[in-house]
């Protein structure tokens, strides 16, 4: 029962939404010992947040030797280029 719920909810719902022009943008970025991601919302005239991106990495055997104040650093310098695609 709680499968087809959760199964209900995912093919209901907007997962993500498309931007949206004139909107604010909420962005969201976190980084733990093994990966960083990020997750670009907008904030819609309700004050609901709904996602339209999203970027995760998971990092290499050389980036799991940073220390945290490296690992943040390397959070903002990837999700500076969050939506490059150059």
């Amino acid at each position: 029962m709680a499968f087809n719920t959760l199964k209900q909810v995912f093919i209901s719902a907007p997962i993500l939404m498309h931007w949206v022009p004139d909107v604010q943008l909420v962005v969201e970025t976190n980084a733990s010992d093994y990966a960083l991601a990020a997750i670009l919302s907008i904030m819609t005239k309700d004050n609901e947040i709904h996602p339209i991106a999203f970027h995760s990495w998971t990092f290499s055997a050389l980036e799991l030797n940073y220390d945290v104040i490296t690992k943040n650093y390397l959070r903002y310098l990837k999700h500076s280029k969050f939506g490059d695609t150059s």
